[in-house]
């Protein structure tokens, strides 16, 4: 016997109807409702709402569907909604902040290629600091800024790397008469890289002593290919034909 027709026979019992008077207020035979409540027939979908209401029962409940709902315990679906949605706050920050991070080395690193001419690989970590008065080994040297960036990705370190090699701008080891152009207080720097070039921004010249004193604008750029780091001095610098002054 199907739940429906429990169902009809227990609700018209619980009002105290008989088949005959259920009959007569649905307008349809005794016949009817006693095939209803032996399971050997089905009344129309017309006819369910003229029951549920007689019998005084929702068509879910005469069907046997549960009307029990789920008791929701909404302080946790509030704590569960705060939580979620400070992950998410705190993961998109987290995204800007990386972009905005990966956005700044980008520029920084185009700025330097642009200045002096040469490509430079984008992915890594940048660091930059700004000096006015920088004192470094015991010297007051006028550093305006210094940088460098480790490189992480292979495929560039490897195209940057060969580039090297093949530049006629870069050398092994520094020229020893390039040191009147690098201030006393960083050519201590100079003994710790594989690859080095100096660059006269003011006279776009690599690796050459000026022809004429004069104030000069300079790019020192020293790369250690063991852990991939270029280290980028930036300063002015007054070359008077025989020493430097810092």
């Amino acid at each position: 016997m199907s739940k429906y027709s429990e169902n009809i026979k227990k609700y018209r019992l619980e009002k105290n109807l008989t088949q005959e008077q259920l009959a007569k207020q649905l307008f349809v035979t005794k016949q009817a409702i006693s095939k209803w409540e032996t399971g050997r027939g089905y009344p129309d979908t017309q006819t369910l709402p003229a029951i549920a209401k007689i019998l005084e029962v929702s068509i879910d409940e005469l069907m046997g569907e549960s009307m029990i709902k789920p008791k929701v315990n909404y302080r946790k679906v509030i704590y569960f909604s705060v939580f979620s949605t400070s992950i998410i706050f705190i993961i998109l920050l987290s995204t800007l902040a990386y972009i905005r991070n990966q956005y700044d080395i980008t520029q920084s690193i185009s700025d330097i290629e642009e200045r002096v001419e040469i490509e430079l690989p984008h992915y890594g970590e940048y660091v930059s600091e700004n000096f006015s008065d920088w004192i470094l080994y015991g010297n007051s040297v006028s550093v305006s800024k210094m940088s460098y960036m480790v490189f992480s990705r292979n495929t560039e370190i490897a195209t940057f790397e060969k580039s090297i090699q093949d530049s006629t701008i870069w050398t092994s080891s520094f020229d020893e008469t390039l040191l009147v152009l690098v201030p006393s207080g960083i050519q201590a720097y100079l003994t710790i890289g594989d690859h080095y070039l100096i660059y006269n921004e003011s006279l776009s010249k690599y690796n050459e002593i000026p022809v004429s004193t004069g104030l000069f604008d300079y790019v020192l750029m020293i790369y250690q290919e063991d852990i991939h780091r270029l280290i980028i001095f930036e300063y002015a610098l007054v070359y008077g034909g025989e020493t430097n002054e810092n």
